[in-house]
C-alpha cells in the first residue's frame, strides 16, 4: 500500500480490490494474489514476498530491484531444490513400496514353502493312521479267527 500523493493510478479498495469509494459491502478479495483477504492482510502471500525483498535490501544495502532479483534466484533455486527432492530416485514413498513389495514376494515364498512342508507331513500321518488301523483290523481278524477255532467259547472279562 502507498499513499495515494505518489501514485497516479486509480484508486482501489484495499478490502475488495473494486473500484469505489466509501465504505466497502463486497466480501474481502485481495488485489495481489486473489486470497479471500484485504490488500493490507499481514497474512498475505505477496505482502510476505514484500516483506522479505525489504529485509533482503536492508540487510545487504541493496537497491529494491536488486533484493527482488536475488529473492527471485532464491526463490527458484528453492522450488528446483524442492523438484529435485521429489524425483523417483530420492523419492522416500518409492523406494518403501519397492521394499514393501520385495518382502511380501519374499513372504509369500515363505509360506508357499511351509505349506508344503505342512501337506506333505499331514500325508505322512494320514498314511500311518491308515497303516496303523489296517493293523488293528487285522489283530483283530486274527483275534476272531482264533476264538471261533477254539470252538465258539465265549471268555468272560470276570
Amino acid at each position: 500500500m502507498h499513499p495515494s500523493r505518489v501514485c497516479e493510478k486509480t484508486p482501489i479498495c484495499p478490502s475488495c480490490g473494486g473500484i469505489h469509494s466509501g465504505i466497502c459491502q463486497a466480501p474481502q478479495k485481495c488485489i495481489h494474489c486473489q486470497g479471500e483477504h484485504s490488500a493490507t492482510s499481514r497474512g498475505c502471500p505477496f505482502y510476505i514476498k514484500e516483506q522479505n525483498i525489504l529485509e533482503l535490501k536492508g540487510r545487504n544495502h541493496l537497491t529494491t530491484a536488486e533484493a527482488r532479483r536475488m529473492y527471485n534466484q532464491s526463490a527458484k533455486f528453492n522450488y528446483a531444490a524442492a523438484v529435485k527432492a521429489n524425483t523417483p530416485s530420492n523419492n522416500i514413498e518409492g523406494q518403501i513400496n519397492e521394499k514393501m513389495e520385495t518382502m511380501l514376494l519374499k513372504m509369500n515364498e515363505k509360506i508357499e514353502s511351509i505349506t508344503q512342508i505342512i501337506n506333505a507331513k499331514m500325508e505322512q500321518q494320514a498314511t500311518m493312521l491308515v497303516e496303523m488301523f489296517e493293523r488293528l483290523v487285522e489283530s483283530l481278524l486274527e483275534n476272531l479267527t482264533a476264538i471261533n477255532k477254539l470252538g465258539g467259547v465265549t471268555i468272560s472279562p470276570i
